[in-house]
């Protein structure tokens, strides 16, 4: 009886370890599988007052240890590749520019050395200000002021008939600037359907139906 039970654990173990194995592999598989999902997928609109919203596709990895094999993935930015560390539990790179175009009235006077005229242009508005002043030499910049605010969120897509992704979608409020480029990938564990624990509960045993206690392996149908 002893010898059986010795036989038991063993194949227990070894389904274990198989699981184990199978999910890395699976998690390995994935990350490649979602290149072709994650690359040039940047979406950008802007509504009528001015605000952009950009979105992307997420490069999820399921088992933390592998975010660190990230910084051989060619596909990240350079910075964003320079700033991963073990510790690294997501990650977003962002590039933007902001220009406008501008049409100021312009002012002209005379300083009191010079009998040339020198003229000065301003402008100002929530999100960008500065002074203009050209003389006969030069043109000078004076005060260029840029406001920024932005807003970044991780959302979760699909579910139910259709396939779970994130998307980071960020939010550009200054009407002048643009968002050129942008990547994120962040750690979201999925939850495990197989584990090993505790089971409590009713059914066949050695003895017929009976009430059982013992440690096996369960597979989740519902998750509470």
């Amino acid at each position: 009886m002893k010898k059986n039970h010795i036989i038991a654990y063993v194949i227990i173990l070894l389904i274990v370890i198989f699981i184990i194995k199978g999910c890395d592999i699976n998690k390995l598989g994935l990350m490649e599988d979602q290149i072709s999902f994650y690359e040039d997928s940047l979406r950008v609109s802007r509504d009528s007052e001015g605000t952009e919203t950009a979105k992307v596709n997420v490069l999820t990895i399921s088992n933390k240890s592998l975010i660190k094999d990230l910084k051989s993935f060619k596909g990240l930015n350079n910075k964003l590749r320079e700033e991963i560390s073990k510790k690294s539990v997501s990650g977003v790179y962002i590039s933007s520019s902001t220009s406008a175009s501008i049409v100021t009235k312009t002012d002209t006077f005379y300083s009191n050395c010079d009998t040339l005229p020198v003229y000065e242009s301003s402008y100002k508005d929530k999100w960008l200000s500065y002074i203009i002043v050209a003389g006969k030499d030069s043109i000078n910049l004076y005060q260029l002021t840029v406001l920024n605010q932005y807003v970044g969120m991780f959302k979760e897509k699909g579910g139910f008939l259709k396939k779970k992704s994130i998307e980071f979608a960020f939010k550009s409020y200054n009407p002048y600037t643009t968002t050129e480029e942008m990547q994120a990938f962040s750690h979201f564990p999925k939850p495990k359907k197989i584990g090993l624990g505790l089971n409590v509960g009713y059914g066949l045993t050695s003895t017929g139906l009976s009430p059982y206690v013992g440690i096996g392996l369960n597979y989740n149908l519902i998750r509470f």
